[in-house]
């Protein structure tokens, strides 16, 4: 899979740059192909004009999305906001943020671009006793799982995840003065679905993700992990609510709450537990 760049222009709207692909290859729309460097660019002035396109298309996409975390309506919005780009930028089927709570330290998810077929996978996982995600978190270290039905020591546990057909995991701990605070995982249906470009580049982009997740708490001031974790599952609940009654989809009823929590200057967590608790669509 070649990680497609994109991100959002001030409207909100997604961006698209297909014409670029990190297997390697810059694509011109109205020309034939060709193949430039892989490498890492660690000075955008050495440079080729060839390999100049992908440069720069890297750092609009990764300014775009530092301009769209600190827009975030409050943290649960950031870590919200973290998920769908990630799942956007490596083409992922599944990306899901998850800590562990404090009280029974079981991993719970925190956000995900699909919190049904998330909490789904987990509870799987959970039954399965290994949860990529958690054990990115304990090993402080990245983990790639190209197939979970055939990779060595993953195969025979991942019967409990097999329900939910996502075969392909990248994990990343995001942490801050080497403590994780939470993991990222991607997931792909396709064996294979993430090229080590893709890996490379979801690497660059978690260290981005850490940094917002951690100042956004810092921000609002949450100290209180369980607390937090309660009020994702709130959010969770009334996204399903929101989509169940407007018949649309997950992104798009998150964006109800986001635009409420906005124009009421309450946090986002606040407008969920009224429609939770009313069952209502904020206005």
């Amino acid at each position: 899979m070649s990680g497609t760049l994109v991100g959002r222009d001030t409207t909100g709207q997604i961006l698209a740059w297909p014409n670029i692909n990190f297997d390697g290859r810059y694509r011109p729309r109205d020309e034939g192909s060709r193949t430039v460097s892989t490498e890492p660019v660690e000075d955008l002035a050495e440079v080729s004009v060839s390999e100049a396109p992908v440069a720069v298309q890297a750092v609009q996409w990764f300014s775009q999305a530092a301009r769209q975390l600190q827009d975030a309506a409050g943290w649960h919005d950031t870590v919200q906001r973290i998920v769908e780009l990630a799942a956007a930028l490596v083409e992922a089927d599944l990306a899901v943020i998850i800590a562990s709570s404090p009280a029974d330290d079981r991993p719970r998810v925190l956000a995900a671009t699909d919190f049904a077929r998330a909490d789904a996978m987990l509870a799987g996982q959970n039954t399965a006793g290994v949860v990529p995600a958690r054990q990115a978190m304990a090993d402080r270290a990245v983990i790639h799982v190209p197939d979970l039905t055939v990779q060595g020591s993953w195969s025979n546990r991942q019967a409990g995840t097999l329900s939910v057909p996502l075969r392909c995991v990248l994990a990343f701990p995001l942490l801050i003065d080497d403590q994780p605070l939470a993991s990222l995982g991607l997931y792909a249906q396709q064996p294979g679905a993430f090229s080590d470009e893709v890996v490379e580049l979801a690497a660059s982009f978690a260290e981005h993700a850490a940094i917002a997740f951690n100042a956004a708490a810092l921000a609002e001031k949450i100290t209180n992990l369980t607390v937090a974790l309660e009020h994702a599952r709130d959010i969770g609940a009334a996204v399903g609510i929101i989509m169940g009654l407007l018949h649309i989809t997950q992104s798009e009823a998150f964006d109800r709450l986001r635009v409420a929590s906005q124009h009421r200057n309450v946090k986002l967590y606040e407008v969920a537990l009224v429609t939770v608790h009313t069952g209502e669509v904020p206005g």
